[in-house]
C-alpha cells in the first residue's frame, strides 16, 4: 500500500513515477504483479502492465504497442465516440513520429493518432487515472524504437496529467 501511494504522489508537482531496484531474482517482479498493481486498482486505477521480457524477441516498441491496444481494444465503445469527433485512425508509438504504427480503425481511433491521443482517449473513455508499468524497462534500451516509445510515454504522461488534472476528459 505505501508504495502504491508512492507512485501516485503529486505533491511536487507532476509525478514521474517510481523505479524499484535491486538485484535479480529478488522478487520485483512478484512484487509489482501480485502487490502493487492489485493495490493500484483497488484505488480504482487503470494499470497497463507490460512485461518487456515476457518475448525477448520481440522489438519492445511492440510490446508496448501491444498492451496499449489491448487496453483500448476493452474501452472500444466509448474510445470510438471520441475517435469519431477527433478524427484518429493510426497510432505511431515513438518519439516525433519515428517509431512502431499501427491501424486502430478496429478500436475507434484513425488517422495517425499519436500514443498521447490514445492514452487521452483511453483516460477519457473510462474516466480514470492511467499508471503504466514497465517491467524490464531497461529492454526497451535495446532498440531505437523501443527508445523512441518510452520518449512518447513520457509525452503522452505529461499530456495525459494535464487532461486529468483539469477534468476535461
Amino acid at each position: 500500500e505505501i508504495y502504491a501511494e508512492a507512485a501516485l504522489d503529486t505533491s511536487v508537482g507532476v509525478n514521474s513515477g517510481l523505479f524499484l531496484a535491486a538485484p535479480r531474482r529478488t522478487g520485483k517482479s512478484t512484487f509489482v504483479r501480485q502487490d502493487l498493481v492489485p493495490a493500484l486498482r483497488r484505488r480504482d486505477i487503470e494499470v497497463l502492465y507490460i512485461d518487456l521480457w515476457a518475448d525477448k524477441t520481440q522489438d519492445p516498441a511492440v510490446l508496448m504497442s501491444d498492451a496499449i491496444r489491448t487496453e483500448l481494444k476493452k474501452e472500444n465503445g466509448a474510445i470510438s465516440k471520441l475517435a469519431a469527433r477527433a478524427g484518429l485512425a493510426k497510432l505511431t508509438v515513438g518519439a516525433l513520429g519515428n517509431g512502431l504504427s499501427f491501424d486502430l480503425s478496429q478500436v475507434g481511433l484513425s488517422a495517425n493518432a499519436t500514443l498521447t491521443d490514445a492514452l487521452s482517449a483511453l483516460a477519457s473513455a473510462n474516466g480514470k487515472r492511467i499508471v503504466i508499468v514497465i517491467d524490464e524497462a531497461q529492454h526497451a534500451l535495446t532498440s531505437e524504437a523501443g527508445s523512441n516509445a518510452l520518449f512518447a510515454l513520457k509525452a503522452a504522461r505529461d499530456a495525459v496529467t494535464a487532461i486529468q488534472a483539469t477534468g476535461m476528459y
